[in-house]
This record gives structure tokens, C-alpha cells and sequence, in this order.
């Protein structure tokens, strides 16, 4: 019986250390987790503050993005600017000719109304041909005025 004593405490002693070893086992699985816990804490406020870097970067990238509808309007005035110059450029030279042959004030007002860029039923000067008086004591002709309202400056000097 002697035997059977020892053979019980020497299994009690074994099942005291594998008892013991569960529970650090377990206890270490209790620090894991709550370190898994602070560092899942941690990495969510860098999220969020990440989050919110983010959202000021993509404010400010959002400062020089392009529109291209806006760039194709753009495009389209231009183009419009461009072609109009031209015209009036064309209607300028036209204009120069004319005065130059000493042409009467009528035969440039037929020219300028056969051109697009004066409107029929807009006439804002004293003469009724288009015309406002050019004050330079220097020279002695009139300007046409575009349906815009633009002057445009067919100057001749004396």
C-alpha cells in the first residue's frame, strides 16, 4: 500500500504541474489579448487620423483638378475671340481702303452693315451709320462700334 500511496502522490504532483502550466498558459493568453486589444486601439485612431489627412489632401488636390467642360467653353471663347479678331481686322483694313480712295461716310456704313459685327437694329450714335466721334485732335475720323459695345480703332492720323 506504500506503493500505491507514492504512485498517487507522484500523479498528483504531475497533474499539479500541468495545472500549473495551464495557467500560465492561460494567463499569457489573457496579456496576448489585451495587448492584440491596445494594439487594434492604436492602429484604429492612426486610421482615423490618417482618414482625416487623407480627406485634407484630397481637398487640396481637389483645388487643381481640371474641368474639362470648362476647358473645352474655354477653348470655344477663344476660338470665338480668334475668329471675331480676324473679322475685324479684315473689316478694319476694308475700312482703311475705303477711306483711303475718299469714299463718303455712306459707303463705309454700307460696308460695316453688310459685315456681321455690327447689329441692323443697334445704333447708338449721332449719325445713324454705327459711328461715334473719334475726341483725338490728331485725327479726323469716326470708329465703328461692335454689337458687343467694342470700339474699334480705325485711327488715321492726319
Amino acid at each position: 500500500m506504500a506503493l500505491r500511496i507514492a504512485d498517487i502522490s507522484e500523479i498528483c504532483l504531475d497533474q499539479r504541474a500541468k495545472t500549473d502550466s495551464i495557467h500560465r498558459s492561460v494567463t499569457q493568453l489573457g496579456e496576448i489579448t489585451a495587448n492584440n486589444k491596445a494594439t487594434a486601439d492604436e492602429m484604429s485612431d492612426y486610421s482615423k487620423q490618417m482618414k482625416d489627412k487623407i480627406d485634407i489632401l484630397a481637398k487640396s488636390v481637389e483645388y487643381f483638378k481640371i474641368d474639362h467642360q470648362l476647358l473645352l467653353k474655354r477653348k470655344q471663347i477663344i476660338d470665338m475671340i480668334e475668329l471675331h479678331t480676324n473679322e475685324i481686322l479684315q473689316l478694319k483694313n476694308t475700312l482703311i481702303q475705303t477711306a483711303e480712295n475718299n469714299e463718303d461716310k455712306e459707303q463705309i456704313a454700307d460696308i460695316l452693315k453688310s459685315n456681321t459685327i455690327l447689329s441692323d437694329n443697334e445704333d447708338t450714335s449721332e449719325d445713324g451709320f454705327g459711328f461715334f466721334e473719334n475726341n483725338n485732335e490728331n485725327t479726323s475720323t469716326k470708329m465703328p462700334q461692335t454689337t458687343s459695345g467694342v470700339k474699334i480703332d480705325m485711327t488715321l492720323n492726319k
